[in-house]
């Protein structure tokens, strides 16, 4: 919700159960008046949780890990079997890869679908190949008879030691249109199936237990609220298993180059910097980490260099920039800006690549990219926007004259361009203020996700 809806300044606040109420009471007044009663120096903006503890507030933070930290502690076993879930999904089959590399010569790769195609048919020959024993078993993990079925496959001359929880599904969607379908139809393969697999295994002497999980549940994902939950199970499992004294490690990937779900839908990511792994750089790195003592890892390839530039404080100079701006060129350095702003949100190269009197949802805007570029375009011109603005102006150049309209009422800045009816427009306008009084945020955002279904990003199973 915070990722999606910025304004609503969403936090998650963990109080202090054992307080007295009036102790409580306190910390969550101060936080709904952060900024007026905190004290300066515990106020950091763009928290997205914050806990209380004796009275002091804390914000995690990431901190970087060194190779020599993550260095592995265990050795893969010729003796023993390896149990990967999603093991017939491109990240699975990756995994698989590096465990026969590192010695594995027994695999046992569980999927919903069994092998289905000539790409995992080849890739499992070339596990055959390298030496290993390869055992493909269909298996729905979020259920606990058929974990238990599963476990049995391994038998005493090769016990299980290892298990990689690769499955997972998108169903990605903003936040309003999630339902309890959706959001089970994600949690299942990722929460119900770690948890059965811990429930089974917990007695067992296994070497390690890691969990892939993503980036979307270390820092937010507009879009992904129901993927970011599952994964934030699974980051919460593998840290309790690693408290209990338990092999548990939850990876936190980013986006991967070719391979898995994230690979999909990078392109936001890469707008904040966060490039895709390629899947050998992914795979030495795994290798690193199975056998890690930590709880829980970000991997990340992060470059600074290819951030795109996003409205902040330095951005929001475009309303005085209009308002020193000659009334007749007024809608030109809008349009331009406009531009700008929409090719970053939907990975253009240039701004010139923007048309103006095409709707963008045809050139590839869907619901997100909406609301990411509502929000920029909210925060850099101080408006209030309506999430339904992209349909009822759907081109830059309609979109242009409408915002112009309304800075400072279109008192000063605004010069409609003169094939626009202007009772027309000023009638439109008055229509669409009054719907927007009728509809609640909920309902424009569940509209708005309606009209963009056709577009919307989703994906498949990844097993």
């Amino acid at each position: 919700v915070a990722r999606e809806e910025p304004r609503l300044r969403c936090v998650g606040i963990d109080l202090e159960g054992e307080q007295p109420l009036e102790v409580v009471s306190e910390q969550l007044l101060a936080e709904l008046l952060a900024g007026s009663v905190l004290p300066e120096e515990q106020v950091i903006d763009g928290a997205l949780s914050v806990r209380w503890r004796g009275g002091v507030r804390a914000v995690g933070q990431l901190q970087p890990l060194s190779l020599q930290e993550g260095a592995p502690s265990v050795v893969v076993r010729a003796d023993a079997t390896y149990l990967v879930t999603g093991g017939l999904g491109a990240l699975g089959l990756e995994v698989a890869q590096q465990l026969v590399a590192d010695g594995a010569r027994r695999l046992l790769l569980v999927g919903r679908r069994g092998v289905t195609t000539a790409a995992q048919q080849q890739r499992l020959a070339e596990l055959t190949a390298g030496g290993a024993t390869v055992e493909v078993v269909e298996a729905d993990i979020a259920e606990a008879t058929a974990v238990e079925h599963l476990l049995a496959h391994c038998p005493p001359e090769a016990p299980l030691r290892g298990i990689v929880h690769c499955a997972g599904l998108l169903d990605d969607g903003v936040v309003v249109s999630q339902s309890g379908e959706r959001l089970v139809g994600v949690m299942r393969p990722k929460a119900d199936g770690a948890w059965r697999l811990h429930e089974q295994t917990v007695g067992l002497a296994l070497d390690f237990f890691v969990a892939f999980s993503s980036v979307a549940s270390l820092v937010g994902s507009a879009g992904q609220s129901n993927y970011a939950a599952a994964n934030g199970f699974l980051d919460g499992l593998m840290q309790a298993r690693h408290a209990q004294g338990l092999p548990g490690l939850s990876i936190n990937w980013g986006p991967w180059a070719e391979v898995g779900m994230a690979s999909r839908v990078a392109t936001p990511w890469q707008a904040k910097g966060i490039a895709p792994i390629a899947p050998e750089q992914g795979r030495r790195l795994f290798a690193h980490l199975y056998g890690s003592r930590q709880g829980q890892v970000g991997v990340v390839s992060f470059r600074a260099d290819q951030r795109e530039r996003r409205p902040g404080r330095a951005h929001t100079k475009v309303r005085e920039l209009l308002e020193r701006t000659p009334v007749r060129q007024r809608v030109n350095v809008l349009t331009t800006w406009l531009c700008e702003q929409t090719a970053q949100v939907l990975g253009l190269a240039r701004a010139d690549q923007v048309p103006l009197q095409q709707p963008l949802f045809e050139v590839g805007m869907d619901s997100l990219m909406a609301l990411e570029l509502r929000n920029q375009l909210a925060t850099s011109l101080e408006l209030t926007l309506p999430a339904t603005m992209f349909f009822r102006y759907p081109t830059v150049e309609q979109l242009t004259t409408w915002l112009l309209s309304q800075l400072d009422g279109g008192a000063v800045l605004l010069r409609i361009p003169e094939h626009v009816n202007t009772k027309q427009h000023e009638q439109a306008t008055r229509t669409d203020n009054d719907r927007d009084a009728d509809l609640s945020s909920i309902d424009l955002l569940a509209w708005v996700e309606q009209e963009f279904m056709n577009h919307q990003r989703s994906g498949d199973d990844d097993e």
